[in-house]
């Protein structure tokens, strides 16, 4: 990719480096040790804490959590984050929770005692706070290296490596050495899909391609649409000439196996010529942010003081997959005649 730069070279080394093995890697910054960015912020955020009293266990779970910032440097809650962090099944459901409650998302309506049963709530999700070990996941999946030992060929987006930072590799083996930071890992990844996808309908001879963002809320009202028709891209190309080709190229497209919907596009235009195709695509990949959102569906066990809409489940698949609906026109090109009815 472009966007994308081999590391500063560094100090000469003694032994010839190798690409990290594990799927994370952070960037060790100066006087920080393996496995630091998972047992320091506890220490901090805790205290040694395992229990607190219920008439302050909102402060404190909030004190920890602004604490626990080690996982994304920015927003704890973030479900990309989490999700690109590949971290244990019960942390993201812990962390949205927290995040729910504290920003009081969703309060149970004429709720007389909210105060007693807020800070009720927070004692339960601080008790499995300090409980949470994350030194497993730390060993398992995390490659440490400071940055005159990270491999020379190691690819990363402009502005990066940062000290301190935590990466994740891209997906595909044979882009084993670029490594996007997982802050950013599904906008950047959404990026790319997006250009690959644009290159797969082109070589179908698409004439005309406009992605719109479908609203949050599902509705289609006037206000809505028209706000969704302000933020739509629209993609204009000249007709091709000559026959459609025999078969794409899954070298030269190669998030193509990864994208049923694609094939199924590419398949009706090679076979059949079709001159329009209308489908969705979103920030996902892979099916990890749908299996994330499966995962935190349910609250942690006896919170009073919350209750989710009916359709939240709904409401927060179309506002963490921001979901583009695309529709496609395509020139008029022959079609094989091997391939021909």
């Amino acid at each position: 990719m472009s966007s994308l730069q081999r590391r500063p070279q560094g100090q000469l080394k003694t032994a010839v480096p190798v690409l990290p093995f594990k799927p994370l890697l952070h960037i060790l910054d100066q006087g920080e040790m393996p496995g630091d960015m998972v047992k320091k912020p506890k220490q901090i955020a805790l205290r040694g804490q395992t229990d607190v009293y219920i008439t302050r266990a909102e402060i404190e779970l909030k004190k920890a959590m602004q604490s626990l910032a080690f996982v994304t440097q920015s927003e704890i809650n973030s479900i990309y984050t989490l999700t690109a962090l590949a971290l244990p099944p019960s942390v993201a459901p812990l962390f949205w929770t927290i995040n729910a409650l504290l920003q009081e998302k969703y309060p149970r309506p004429n709720d007389n005692s909210l105060i007693q049963h807020r800070n009720h709530d927070a004692r339960l999700p601080f008790q499995q706070l300090a409980k949470l070990n994350l030194l497993p996941w730390s060993a398992q999946l995390v490659e440490y290296l400071r940055p005159d030992e990270l491999p020379d060929d190691l690819l990363f987006p402009l502005g990066h490596p940062i000290v301190g930072r935590t990466y994740r590799r891209h997906p595909f083996k044979s882009r084993r050495n670029h490594y996007y930071p997982v802050t950013d890992y599904f906008s950047m990844l959404f990026k790319e899909r997006e250009q690959a996808l644009l290159r797969v309908l082109t070589q179908l001879g698409a004439t005309k391609v406009i992605m719109t963002p479908i609203p949050v809320t599902g509705d289609l009202d006037c206000q809505a649409s028209l706000a969704a028709q302000l933020h739509q891209t629209v993609f204009s190309y000249p007709p091709r000439m000559g026959a459609l080709p025999d078969q794409l190229d899954f070298q030269q497209h190669p998030w193509l196996a990864g994208e049923p919907t694609w094939g199924a596009i590419a398949q009706q235009r090679l076979t059949s010529g079709a001159l329009f195709a209308q489908f969705e695509f979103n920030m996902d990949v892979m099916g990890l942010l749908k299996s994330q959102i499966k995962r935190i569906s349910q609250l942690v066990p006896g919170l009073d003081s919350m209750r989710l809409p009916d359709n939240y489940s709904d409401l927060m698949l179309s506002e963490i997959l921001k979901t583009r609906q695309v529709k496609v026109e395509f020139c008029e090109m022959s079609v094989a005649k091997e391939r021909l009815p």
